[in-house]
C-alpha cells in the first residue's frame, strides 16, 4: 500500500499541469538476479512560489528481496522543505519522514521502525567567507516490538546542533576555520558531537605551502534491547555503556624551488584515534601515526633527472586488553636517474 501511494504521488507532482516546477525528476531502477531483486525510485520536485521563497519535495522508495534467506528489506523517504531568504538571512522549514521494514526467514517476526522529523534552521551568511547558521528538529519514533507480536515501543527526542564557518585571503595567503555542535536525545539514542577544522595555504613564486587540522570528540550512549521480564510487559531498551571518540589530525607539506632546475618537496603527517568505553574498558584502544617525507628533483645537462626522495614513519596501537601494544617503524631511502 505504502509503495501504491508513494508512486501515485511521485506520477502526480511529475505530470500535474497545475503547478509550474522549476525542477522535476522521476527517476526508477531495476536490478535483477538469481540472488537479489532491487528496486528504487527517486523523487525530485521545486517550485518557487513567491520571489524569495522555494518548495521542494524529495522521496526515496526502495525494495530488496534476497533469495538466499527469503529476506524482503523496504524503505521509504520523503522531505518536504521551505525556504525564505531575507537579505542575508535564510530561514528553512523541514519535515522528514522514514519508514523501515526487514523481514526474514533469520527472525521470528519483521523489524518496522518509523520516524519522523519537524525542523527548523536559521542561517546567517553577511559575507561569502562568512557564514553562522543554528538548526532543531522534534523526532518522534515508533518501533515493532521484536520479541512481542503487535507491540510497539515508541520515542520521542530533540535534535540540535550549530556551526559557523569564516575564511579569508590576505595576499598569496588563505586561510579558514569551521566549527560545529550537535546533540541528538532519543529514548534509545544519543550522542555528542564536537568538531574543529582549519586550514591556512600559501603560495609564492618559489615556495609553496599547504596545511590543515582536524579534531573531532564524539560522545555516545549505546543501548541494548531486553526480552520483556516480570516488571515489564515489553522489551524495553537499556543503557549499557558510552564510547568516546577523539580523533586528531594534522597535515602540512611545502614546495620549495631554489633554482628553475631543482625541486624540495617535504611533508608531514599526524594522527591519533583514541577510543574508550565507560563500562567496558577491555575495549579500550588507540591509535597513532606519524609519517613524513623528503623528494628531491634535480634536472640535469643531456636530458638526465634525479629524484631523490626519503620517507619515515612511525606507528603506535595501544589495546586495553592485556595491556598490549604494537609498535610499527618503516624507513625507505630511495634514488633514480
Amino acid at each position: 500500500m505504502k509503495r501504491i501511494l508513494f508512486a501515485s504521488v511521485s506520477l502526480w507532482l511529475f505530470f500535474s499541469a497545475a503547478l509550474h516546477a522549476q525542477y522535476q525528476g522521476l527517476d526508477f531502477y531495476l536490478y535483477s538476479s538469481e540472488r537479489v531483486r532491487s528496486v528504487e525510485n527517486s523523487l525530485q520536485y521545486r517550485l518557487f512560489p513567491f520571489s524569495n521563497a522555494s518548495f521542494q519535495i524529495n522521496g526515496q522508495s526502495s525494495v530488496d528481496d534476497r533469495l538466499s534467506f527469503n529476506q524482503e528489506s523496504k524503505r521509504i523517504l520523503l522531505n518536504l522543505g521551505l525556504n525564505i531568504t531575507q537579505l542575508h538571512i535564510l530561514h528553512s522549514f523541514s519535515s522528514d519522514y522514514q519508514s523501515l521494514f526487514d523481514a526474514s526467514d533469520l527472525e521470528p517476526s519483521p523489524y518496522v521502525n518509523k520516524t519522523a522529523m519537524l525542523g527548523y534552521q536559521f542561517s546567517y551568511l553577511p559575507l561569502d567567507s562568512l557564514s553562522l547558521s543554528m538548526f532543531s528538529k522534534g523526532i518522534f519514533r515508533q518501533e515493532q516490538d521484536r520479541y512481542i507480536s503487535g507491540n510497539h515501543l515508541a520515542s520521542k527526542g530533540y535534535w540540535l546542533g550549530s556551526n559557523a564557518r569564516f575564511s579569508s585571503s590576505l595576499g598569496n595567503a588563505n586561510g579558514g576555520i569551521s566549527v560545529a555542535a550537535e546533540r541528538k536525545k532519543l529514548a534509545w539514542e544519543a550522542y555528542d558531537l564536537a568538531q574543529l577544522d582549519s586550514n591556512f595555504s600559501l603560495s609564492g613564486q618559489d615556495l609553496a605551502w599547504d596545511s590543515n587540522f582536524n579534531l573531532n570528540n564524539h560522545h555516545e550512549e549505546i543501548y541494548t534491547l531486553n526480552s520483556p521480564t516480570a516488571s515489564y510487559h515489553s522489551s524495553y531498551y537499556s543503557l549499557t555503556d558510552s564510547q568516546d571518540r577523539h580523533n586528531l589530525s594534522a597535515h602540512s607539506a611545502m614546495q620549495y624551488s631554489p633554482g628553475q632546475r631543482v625541486q624540495i618537496s617535504l611533508a608531514e603527517d599526524y594522527s591519533q584515534k583514541r577510543t574508550s568505553y565507560s563500562s567496558t574498558n577491555v575495549r579500550n584502544n588507540a591509535d597513532f601515526l606519524n609519517q613524513a617525507q623528503l623528494k628531491l628533483s634535480v634536472e640535469l645537462p643531456h636530458n638526465l633527472a634525479l629524484d631523490s626522495d626519503a620517507s619515515h614513519s612511525y606507528a603506535i596501537k595501544d589495546f586495553n586488553y592485556n595491556l598490549n601494544t604494537r609498535h610499527t617503524e618503516n624507513r625507505h631511502v630511495g634514488t633514480k636517474l
